[in-house]
C-alpha cells in the first residue's frame, strides 16, 4: 500500500470513530471515562448484561438484558425516596439528608455539600429508567476493594457511604455474560 492510500486510510478510520462519538456522546464518554476503564479491566470489559442481588430474608437475583442495573431496583426500601424531575432532567436517590443525583441532561448540575453528582459515564437513561453502570456499581462498593489500592475508588467509596451499601460481592461470569452484583446493605 503506498503512503497516500495510508493516510487516506487512516483519516476515513478517524472520520468513522468520530462521527460515532457526535452521535452518541454518552458512548464517547463512557469509553474514555479511567474509572469506568478500571472497573472493565477489573471484573471484564466483555459483559453485557448484570444481575442484581440485595441480601435478605426475601432475596431475589433479577437479570437485566444490558450493563445497566435501574436506580429503582437498587435502592427501593433501602433510600428514603427517589425521584424524577423531568424539567431538569435528574433522578435523584435521597437517603437521610443526602442526595445521590443522576445527571441525564446536557448540562452540567452544581451540587451542594448533601449532594452528589455522579459522572455521566456511570449512568444511563434505558427504557425510561435511570440505570447505573453494574461495573462501576460493582467496583465502588466491591466486598475486598481496598486490595486494588486506588484511591479514587476509596473516594467515591467514602462519598457514597450515606447510601448504606455496605457491600457488593461481584461475580463476572464468564460463560453466562453476566455481571452479577450481590449486594449488602447496612
Amino acid at each position: 500500500m503506498n503512503k497516500a492510500a495510508k493516510v487516506l486510510t487512516s483519516i476515513l478510520l478517524a472520520m468513522g470513530i468520530l462521527s460515532v462519538y457526535w452521535n452518541h456522546p454518552a458512548a464517547a464518554a463512557a469509553s474514555s471515562d479511567r474509572f469506568v476503564q478500571k472497573a472493565k479491566s477489573v471484573y471484564a470489559g466483555t459483559l453485557t448484561r448484570s444481575s442484581l442481588l440485595i441480601t435478605g430474608p426475601s432475596a431475589k437475583e433479577k437479570v437485566y438484558s444490558t450493563i445497566y442495573i435501574p436506580v429503582k431496583d437498587i435502592f427501593k426500601g433501602h433510600a428514603n425516596q427517589i425521584t424524577w424531575d423531568s424539567k431538569r432532567k435528574i433522578a435523584i436517590v435521597k437517603k437521610d439528608d443526602s442526595e445521590m443525583i443522576l445527571n441525564f441532561s446536557d448540562h452540567s448540575i452544581s451540587s451542594s455539600d448533601h449532594q452528589i453528582v455522579l459522572p455521566e459515564s456511570w449512568v444511563k437513561m434505558q427504557n425510561g429508567a435511570a440505570s447505573i453502570h453494574a461495573l462501576v456499581l460493582s467496583y465502588v462498593f466491591d466486598r475486598y476493594g481496598e486490595s486494588y489500592h486506588d484511591l479514587q475508588r476509596e473516594q467515591w467509596k467514602e462519598k457514597l457511604g450515606f447510601l448504606g451499601i455496605q457491600y457488593v460481592d461481584p461475580f463476572p461470569g464468564g460463560k453466562d455474560g453476566i455481571m452479577h452484583a450481590n449486594l449488602t446493605y447496612n
